[in-house]
């Protein structure tokens, strides 16, 4: 009883992460692009609660200059998604296994350090299931050995 406290305590002061995440396809098709990132989208917030998003959106191309006239702000393709991340590696299965399920379409993501840098990766598309561990173990790697590296250069 006292572990599960502990634990849920540990999740309630965790700071989210935001994942930038970059749809792409094998052809320049933007009307593709966008209803393929908008079906992520929905199947992301369609399984918010299984893989403890914080909250998910399209990534938008921020304010408009001025004397412009706006058109869409979003950015296409782009996804950004807050979640907390003792869940990183289920949201990692989550994304590998909806890219297989889906013809000409890669992921690219931008995954931020607490330093401030971000550590940018494609997710593969032919990986058997145990592979797709192996892999997210050594993007957690990376990623530890990049926090190790600035701590050590002071830029923490």
């Amino acid at each position: 009883m006292t572990q599960q406290k502990g634990k849920q305590e540990s999740m309630e002061s965790e700071q989210p992460i935001e994942l930038e995440i970059d749809v792409r396809l094998d052809r320049d098709d933007q009307n593709a692009l966008d209803q393929a990132a908008r079906r992520l989208l929905q199947q992301v917030q369609n399984n918010r609660r299984e893989l403890n998003v914080v909250y998910a959106r399209v990534k938008s191309a921020g304010p408009v200059p001025e004397g412009s006239r706006p058109l869409d702000p979003a950015m296409i393709g782009v996804l950004v998604v807050g979640l907390l991340p003792t869940f990183l590696t289920n949201f990692l299965t989550f994304l590998h296994d909806w890219m297989m399920s889906k013809q000409q379409q890669s992921l690219h993501l931008k995954i931020p350090l607490n330093n401030g840098q971000t550590l940018e990766v494609d997710v593969p598309r032919d990986m058997q299931p145990e592979e797709v561990e192996r892999w997210i173990t050594s993007l957690f790697q990376r990623m530890e050995s990049l926090r190790k590296e600035n701590k050590k250069h002071g830029t923490s």
